[in-house]
């Protein structure tokens, strides 16, 4: 079973998505913040992460350019969820960090598609 890490600050979307992924298969553990997943990060290893961009303490640009320096994280698929639904907005080397971009509000058949192309080109 992959292991998703879940970083999303709305604890609504938590479930939301935290439900769909483990009605198709996932194990998921969720963050509410980017502090707390880097946390997680740092104690267990995660094969997929889907994280917001824009929450508190920590934006989620910020989040994945610092899992870089988490061992075992430096090729970790990432997705991000975000109200922009441009991946125009992200900074470059950000983009080349980031597997795909799903907009919000998200339909759960694309995050699902995502999730499956990202662990397929695993």
């Amino acid at each position: 079973m992959h292991q998703i890490l879940l970083v999303e600050d709305s604890e609504y979307l938590r479930k939301v998505i935290g439900f769909t992924l483990k009605q198709a298969g996932y194990g998921v553990t969720c963050a509410g913040d980017g502090v707390e997943a880097l946390q997680l990060a740092s104690e267990q290893t995660f094969g997929v992460v889907v994280t917001d961009l824009n929450m508190p303490l920590m934006s989620g640009q910020d989040l994945i350019a610092r899992l870089q320096e988490v061992p075992g994280y430096e090729s970790v698929g990432v997705i991000c969820l975000t109200t922009e639904t441009s991946q125009d907005e992200l900074p470059e080397q950000i983009k080349a960090l980031v597997f795909a971009v799903v907009a919000k509000p998200f339909n759960p058949v694309e995050l699902l598609d995502q999730i499956e192309l990202l662990v397929a080109a695993g």
